[in-house]
């Protein structure tokens, strides 16, 4: 079961990688119907989200080193390492905008997408502090 799930992550971390590099979760304006193309935009923080926690899972699981970087990629996608290299999380106010569109972030900062880049951040955060304490024990 292991080995199908990190196949099924694997191939979804390449579906959402864009020739740049960086994140890209599939849109939710026509989302990927089976043999059309998938929708660019209006990505969602929840993607991003759940992508941090899969492959923090898969870290936490195999050890291998590739998927805290992909932790670490969709999580960027916050922070503006994005189609429009443009901040979906507001240091200002705290708060996630809703999403990005073609044109721009969508600067509604609802609950959900708050929720989803804290949670992304914690995540990240208890898993670095696990393996500094890990290191800190084979010393």
């Amino acid at each position: 079961m292991i080995d199908a799930g990190l196949e099924s992550l694997n191939w979804l971390v390449d579906l959402h990688r864009a020739d740049a590099g960086h994140f890209v979760p599939i849109g939710s304006n026509g989302f990927y119907q089976k043999d059309g193309e998938r929708a660019r935009f209006d990505q969602q923080p929840v993607e991003a989200q759940t992508m941090v926690s899969a492959c923090l899972e898969a870290f936490r699981i195999t050890g291998d080193k590739f998927w805290n970087k992909e932790a670490r990629r969709a999580f960027e996608w916050f922070l503006g390492r994005n189609d429009l290299n443009l901040p979906i999380y507001d240091p200002t106010t705290g708060g996630c905008r809703d999403g990005l569109h073609s044109d721009r972030v969508n600067e509604n900062q609802g609950a959900e997408s708050t929720l989803a880049f804290l949670q992304s951040l914690l995540e990240l955060r208890l898993a670095e502090q696990k393996h500094l304490s890990m290191e800190a024990l084979l010393k």
